[in-house]
């Protein structure tokens, strides 16, 4: 099982002074719930567009796919990891 709790910020004034380019934070939760083994994660990622924490979640959770995806191709058909 897994859970994933997401909370978008505005960018402050400190953040813009260093990036001026950032508008949001995004703080993600990921709860991970295995046989008796719970761990938990904070990951935070930086963008220069204003979504909500649903269309975020949805990105990243996509961009996760396509990279497992790609990953698996490299390492199985490719046999990268072979050396």
């Amino acid at each position: 099982m897994e859970i994933r709790i997401i909370h978008v910020f505005e960018a402050t004034e400190e953040i813009k002074e260093y990036l001026p380019h950032i508008n949001a934070v995004v703080r993600v939760k990921r709860i991970r719930e295995r046989k008796k083994n719970t761990s938990e994660e904070i990951i935070y990622y930086v963008s220069d567009v204003k979504y909500t924490a649903k269309r975020f979640y949805k990105g990243i959770r996509e961009h996760w796919s396509i990279e497992n995806k790609l990953h698996w191709v490299k390492d199985v058909v490719m046999m990268e990891d072979k050396w």
